[in-house]
């Protein structure tokens, strides 16, 4: 090969490197810029806040979804203020929240979000730092362990939410900081977020205290013990303990308790008071239609009914509200008037009646105990629904007894105010969340001003001494004329003659002021200075 081919071969071999080198720096080059302009655009956006501040008090919707491993599930819960201001849990058959004070708790914690560091772009990496957006029709199983919380806010004459943020995990080692993205973008950044109070709970966003009454307030027990034949819906015989005591330390005393030798059981008694101090909130219902707040039947809505057909449209309608009475545990008991209005509500399991110093009086009335998840607590099903799952339990009790059913137990108890919990044999854990224990109660809350004690009687002047009464008596009259002062064994009149130089100026004025000066000075001051003071 001549030289000018070796020297041809050779620049040909160089262009082909230089060539193969141009191919890939412009492969690096349209790569990299293609990055990096994203990474400029997302890393520009840091310092940036997710949402404008805004006023808490014109919120009038806080959603929360987050989500449970343990179940696999999703918790969603939402706040709403109705038309009349109040705050309610649409999920909980509008039942009323306490959720001024969290709602104001929850907005401070986002509030003033700002976009951190640049964590990821990537959505294959929201698992990762738990990011994933609960609200989806399906979850992967890889993604079940990185689901996020989720937070809305919605303002009063708003389209579009204020507030809408995914918050992750924690960043290692940084306990104010965690991964937060926005649920229509991808990137992932760190924020700092103070005082984080977000929960998807129900119990953390009511008042759980259903009596809020103090135990040493309680003054008055009185235990109803009967049962209800279900199917005959007729009546026991009812037992009546009443129980008192004059205040908190004073013992409790039975009505009626004459054998000196038994006495009342205090522990027992110690047990229910602290029980009604205790008394929590597990789940809520709708009170059936066609009761009132006192639980008798809604009589406005009956006679609102023509006259011919107004005592079939009562039977109808206790028998509608017996139906979905009965299979929670109570029973409307018809008086023997049979009048629509002569009617009282009986629970299977007893009623409780506990009044306080302070007059008001708790009836609770219980009825059947059951088991089930957390949400058949909460909420719980229809009334078609529970009467199948009780159709159900009862037919697995029938054709296999052998088979111990999950919670059975719960209706053999000793007193309707316990509640075991579902445990292992050690006691140690819980075994099955779906298989916690609840019971039907109904609550009423009168006045009764019998509980005050005796009325306090008006108080009484003591009477004055007879002394104190003389004294008052002269001050009324007034005090009397002093009477003319005269020397002994002068006469009333001066004599004629005999008198000295110093009782003729005496005589003068007594004769000036009796005739010409009496008459004006008498006129002029009965009416020129009464006017003035007027």
């Amino acid at each position: 090969m001549s030289n000018s081919n070796l020297a041809q071969s050779g620049w040909n071999t160089t262009f082909l490197f230089v060539g193969a080198a141009l191919v890939a720096l412009g492969v690096t080059l349209s790569g990299g810029l293609g990055g990096s302009s994203g990474e400029i655009e997302e890393i520009g956006r840091m310092g940036e806040p997710y949402f404008e501040v805004f006023d808490s008090t014109k919120a009038v919707s806080l959603q929360v979804t987050a989500f449970d491993a343990t179940s696999a599930r999703p918790l969603d819960f939402e706040v709403q203020r109705n038309s009349q201001k109040q705050w309610v849990i649409p999920s909980h058959h509008n039942y009323p929240a306490d959720a001024q004070d969290r709602l104001g708790a929850t907005a401070a914690s986002v509030m003033g979000m700002k976009r951190g560091a640049l964590q990821t772009r990537w959505p294959e990496d929201h698992a990762k730092y738990g990011v994933v957006n609960p609200r989806q029709e399906s979850l992967s199983i890889a993604d079940v362990e990185g689901v996020g919380t989720r937070v809305t806010i919605l303002l009063e004459d708003a389209s579009e939410a204020v507030v809408d943020v995914i918050i992750g995990k924690k960043v290692e080692d940084q306990p104010s900081d965690y991964f937060v993205r926005a649920p229509e973008e991808d990137e992932v950044y760190i924020t700092t977020l103070s005082n984080v109070d977000l929960s998807a709970k129900f119990s953390d966003w009511i008042n759980t205290d259903l009596l809020e009454v103090q135990g040493g307030d309680i003054n008055q027990v009185t235990v109803y013990d009967y049962e209800v034949d279900e199917s005959e819906g007729t009546l026991s015989e009812t037992e009546v303990s009443q129980l008192t005591r004059e205040d908190s330390t004073a013992d409790w005393q039975l009505e009626g308790l004459e054998d000196e030798e038994l006495e009342v059981d205090s522990d027992a008694l110690t047990d229910i008071i602290s029980t009604l101090d205790n008394f929590e909130i597990a789940g809520v219902r709708p009170k059936q239609e066609g009761l009132t707040a006192d639980l008798a039947l809604d009589m406005e809505r009956i006679l609102a009914e023509p006259a011919v057909t107004r005592n079939a449209f009562a039977q109808r309608m206790v028998s509608e509200i017996n139906r979905d009475l009965l299979s929670r545990g109570f029973r409307l008991q018809p008086g023997q008037s049979g009048a629509p209005d002569d009617i009282s509500l009986l629970a299977l399991q007893g009623e409780l009646r506990a009044g306080t110093n302070e007059g008001l009086a708790y009836r609770l009335y219980f009825g059947r105990a059951f088991a089930g998840s957390q949400d058949d607590l909460e909420i719980g099903l229809s009334s078609e629904e529970e009467a199948a799952s009780g159709a159900e339990e009862e037919n697995v009790v029938e054709t296999d007894t052998s088979e111990e059913q999950a919670g059975e137990d719960v209706e053999t108890l000793d007193t309707p105010l316990e509640l075991e919990p579902n445990v292992d044999e050690s006691g140690d854990s819980e075994v099955d969340p779906d298989n916690q224990p609840g019971r039907y109660v109904f609550v009423r809350v009168t006045f009764d001003e019998s509980l005050l004690g005796d009325r306090p009687e008006e108080p009484v002047q003591p009477e004055k001494p007879a002394l104190l009464q003389a004294a008052d008596e002269t001050e009324e009259q007034g005090p009397e004329a002093p009477p003319a002062e005269k020397s002994e064994g002068k006469p009333e009149t001066p004599p004629e003659d005999g008198g000295s130089c110093q009782e003729e100026p005496a005589e003068e004025p007594a004769e000036e002021p009796a005739e010409e000066p009496a008459e004006e000075p008498a006129e002029e001051p009965a009416e020129e200075p009464a006017e003035e003071p007027a």
